[in-house]
């Protein structure tokens, strides 16, 4: 084929003919300027790779780059073919990546929806729509990097619990696009993100609290005075969750095929942690030996409105509770942390509070390890005054 070194007299003066036409470089072997029919003029690049593949890749628009920019660029492209590279089936790889956006939906479909519990999925949905692809939903996911990770994280430092959730959310994307061969092999630069503090939210009760707790969980039970009365089954699901530690949901939603008096435990086939026992305590056997069996309703604690559906308005009666016995923002959650804070009291380790709360993570124990701290501090004194009592003992005495 004719060559003649380009230049961009010679590029200017090309006239457009019937077809496409190629004027080739003698200067970098392969790199050429098409012309097309309608004037536009192209820099090009022929190469055969190492298979013996001819390749002939667009390097640019003439005018957005000149002669001797196409010049260098066409000089790396034919480094890398020698180096056994195809740049120009990498450049289509690269524009067929899939985005975020994409990889998010194909984890929604794949991993979340299949395996996950619909309230998880919720969260995840809300997470992605709002935060995760404003900000990287268009890029192409080899592409994300440390600083768009921790971009993204600052940005949230308003809500650091959610902020935390939200780089939790896209690690687990980015580790399964490792595992779809999305990106290399140990890649996820979420790792490397600081988490913000997250401010502890329980509230143990103290022990007045609990008895002021206590008397107006009887005046709600027994209607005494009338307008302080409340459904008994709602109030008897709160004892249960202050006697077991258990979740609202595994409290409310409680059947009584799960239920085993003899043996004394609650055997759940779908908790947030997945299946699980629960160890009744006297008093919790108690509150469920109270209910009878309502004809129809698989639930110990039955709605008394819709048949065959479980209670649905603990929550609205604990905010009455709650403020009857002056216990200000203390959540229903807190019932569940101040089993925990009565389990670290009474000497039960982290390993031990995580078995009766269903922990599958002894990390998600580890928020109460203050507690158990404190317990032992106060057990250490007890010792400590102890002896210095035996001591101090006079000889003589006894």
């Amino acid at each position: 084929m004719p060559t003649e070194k380009l230049t961009k007299k010679l590029i200017d003066s090309a006239v457009p003919g019937c077809r496409d036409y190629i004027m080739w470089d003698s200067v970098v072997p392969g790199l050429g300027c098409k012309v097309t029919p309608a004037g536009r003029k192209v820099f090009v690049l022929k190469y055969r790779t190492k298979e013996g593949t001819q390749r002939k890749p667009t390097i640019g628009n003439y005018g957005s780059v000149t002669v001797e920019r196409a010049r260098e660029l066409a000089k790396d492209m034919i480094g890398e073919v020698r180096g056994g590279g195809d740049p120009s089936l990498e450049r289509q790889d690269a524009r067929l990546a899939p985005t975020i956006a994409e990889v998010c939906e194909r984890y929604l479909k794949e991993h979340a929806r299949p395996l996950k519990k619909p309230s998880s999925v919720y969260v995840d949905e809300l997470y992605i729509r709002l935060h995760i692809k404003p900000q990287l939903g268009n890029r192409k996911v080899a592409s994300i990097a440390f600083k768009d990770i921790n971009t993204l994280h600052r940005s949230l430092q308003e809500t650091p619990y959610q902020a935390n959730r939200v780089i939790a959310l896209v690690s687990k994307i980015l580790s399964l696009c490792e595992g779809w061969e999305l990106r290399p092999q140990h890649s996820n630069p979420c790792g490397r993100v600081q988490r913000f503090p997250e401010r502890t939210k329980h509230h143990p009760l103290r022990e007045l609290e609990v008895a002021k707790l206590s008397k107006v969980l009887r005046e709600a039970e027994t209607g005494d005075p009338p307008e302080a009365a409340e459904n008994p089954r709602a109030i008897a699901a709160l004892r249960l969750l202050m006697f077991t530690g258990m979740r609202r949901n595994e409290a409310i939603r409680l059947r009584w095929s799960e239920v085993d008096l003899d043996a004394g435990i609650l055997r759940l086939p779908d908790s947030k942690t997945g299946a699980k026992v629960v160890r009744l305590n006297g008093a919790a056997k108690e509150v469920i030996e109270a209910q009878e069996p309502m004809l129809g309703n698989p639930y110990v604690f039955p709605s008394p409105m819709i048949p065959g559906a479980p209670l649905y308005d603990v929550k609205g009666v604990w905010a009455r509770i709650r403020k009857r016995a002056g216990l200000g923002d203390v959540r229903l959650h807190d019932l569940r942390h101040n089993f925990a804070a009565a389990a670290a009291a009474g000497g039960l380790s982290l390993f031990q509070i995580g078995q009766l709360l269903g922990h599958r993570n002894p990390r998600t124990t580890a928020r109460y390890a203050d507690l158990v701290d404190d317990a032992a501090a106060r057990a250490a004194e007890q010792v400590g005054e102890a002896l210095t009592r035996a001591m101090n003992k006079n000889v003589e005495e006894g």
